[in-house]
């Protein structure tokens, strides 16, 4: 149900939650609310937006969930991103990225100019950065949907790093650079289809979006795996009302009622119905 709130396990370390649903603009459905707002032609489609590849992209602003290290230490994050990609090159999942080469950056997660997976976590130092590339290429996965994931575990070292494509852990090679101590939160919108660097530079990726999840926690490979077969899990309580019919023409069946269901008034129809003998779930 859209407008329910995240609840379950998955929500644990929830700070960014977008499932393509259109409400005007891009609704982020996590507690921290930090809504996007569509530019240039970017546009809803049947399953997320769409970007062009030309100027499309969204901006988040500068919200602090978003930034995940203070400049002595980094927290854990992990960005989960479902896309659809008509071109693999250079795709921005989730950046946020000003003038690398003056070392206003905080992150980078996307794929990269050789239709690999990229995660780089930057110092705000010149070219300081932790970094990972796939070594896999997603060429070949081009009009498909793919569900990328990158973890991190704080620790201030690109071993703690790790890149995944429909749940599976890949492969990957360094890509490091300079004395790295920990990210910074810089005054640097968070974007999701584009790199836009100070001086005009830019790059806008070509593809549609479906999800784009992030948590302030690393991950598992178990949860990571999950998430990728069912990208909905944070928005998806356990009920706790079982509705029981003794009634023709729905006599034996069961109807199961979550919290959210419950409190959006979902459940009087029922019970005014021939729907009977309400039994709370514990």
């Amino acid at each position: 149900m859209f407008g329910q709130q995240p609840s379950g396990p998955f929500a644990d370390g929830l700070v960014f939650y977008f499932r393509g649903i259109e409400a005007g603009n891009v609704v982020d459905e996590s507690l921290y609310k930090n809504h996007g707002t569509l530019i240039a032609t970017a546009h809803f489609v049947g399953e997320g937006v769409d970007f062009d590849g030309n100027s499309d992209y969204i901006d988040f602003g500068d919200p602090d969930a978003l930034t995940f290290g203070d400049g002595s230490s980094d927290t854990p994050f992990t960005i989960v991103g479902r896309v659809f990609l008509r071109d693999a090159t250079d795709f921005p999942i989730l950046d946020k990225l000003k003038d690398v080469g003056a070392g206003e950056a905080e992150y980078y997660f996307g794929t990269n100019g050789s239709d690999g997976l990229r995660f780089n976590i930057f110092d705000n130092v010149v070219s300081a950065r932790i970094a990972r590339d796939s070594s896999a290429t997603f060429t070949a996965r081009q009009n498909t949907w793919i569900c990328f994931a990158g973890t991190y575990d704080g620790s201030g070292s690109n071993t703690g790093i790790k890149l995944y494509a429909d749940g599976l852990l890949l492969a990957d090679t360094d890509n490091n650079a300079g004395a790295y101590t920990a990210m910074e939160n810089l005054s640097i919108s968070a974007i999701t289809g584009a790199t836009l660097l100070d001086g005009g530079s830019a790059t806008f990726g070509n593809g549609i979006m479906s999800h784009l999840i992030v948590y302030r926690r690393r991950l598992s490979a178990g949860e990571i795996a999950e998430l990728s077969r069912n990208p909905d899990l944070p928005m998806q309580e356990e009920p706790i009302w079982q509705l029981f019919s003794p009634a023709a023409p729905a006599a034996g069946q069961v109807i199961l009622i979550t919290k959210a269901e419950q409190e959006y008034g979902l459940m009087l129809p029922w019970l005014m119905s021939e729907w009977l003998y309400p039994n709370p779930i514990q």
